[in-house]
Order: structure tokens, then sequence, then C-alpha cells
């Protein structure tokens, strides 16, 4: 069973309650350009990376020109997916959202594999 899932005999609300304390890591009084250089770094980005606006308002694409890499990012509280058409972003294309950030019509609260 997976750990998202809830237990036998514990109440949905409950596990929920627990659930809901991952949904947004950031620490009060965080600076986006700490955040985007950790982030940079974790996909194996060096310190030499570039910050620009994107097509979309909030959206910033983050280049590393010496890995010759680049990802987008927001962290914006929330975002509608059909506001990043403009990006027109391909499969191999990397982009990062706070955990809270997508919204879509309809939103799948809780969803658990059998096995």
């Amino acid at each position: 069973m997976s750990r998202h899932c809830p237990r036998r005999g514990g109440s949905l609300t409950s596990s929920l309650k627990g659930k809901l304390l991952f949904t947004d890591p950031l620490v009060e009084g965080w600076k986006s350009e700490n955040v985007i250089y950790e982030l940079a770094l974790k996909e194996g980005c060096g310190l030499n990376v570039r910050f620009e606006e994107s097509a979309v308002k909030g959206v910033q694409r983050v280049t590393d020109p010496d890995e010759g890499q680049s990802f987008y990012i927001i962290l914006a509280g929330k975002i509608a997916l059909k506001d990043l058409r403009p990006l027109d972003l391909k499969k191999d294309d990397l982009f990062i959202s706070r955990d809270t950030a997508l919204m879509m019509k309809r939103r799948r609260i809780w969803r658990c594999s059998a096995g």
C-alpha cells in the first residue's frame, strides 16, 4: 500500500490533514531568488544561472549557459493551466511550480492504487 493512502480504520479527514502539511514547503519570509537558486542547483545547474521573464506573467525561464540547460518556474500561489499555453511546453521541458499553484476545473483530491 502506498504511504499516501490512509490506513484501514483511519479517517480520510485525518489523513488529508497530514497530507496538507506537505503541500507548500516554503517557509515564511522566503525570497524567490533564493528558491530559484536552490532549485537550479538541485536540477544540476551551476551558480551562473540567469532569470528572465517568459511569455507568461509570473513565469520565469531559468537558463544555465555553462550547462546548456533551462527550465521554467512559477512561484505564485495559483495559476490556471490554460494560462501556460503560450509557453508551448514540450514533453522534455521542465516546469516547476508550487504544489498549491495549479488550478484545474476538476481536482482529484485523493487517489490510491490498490496494491
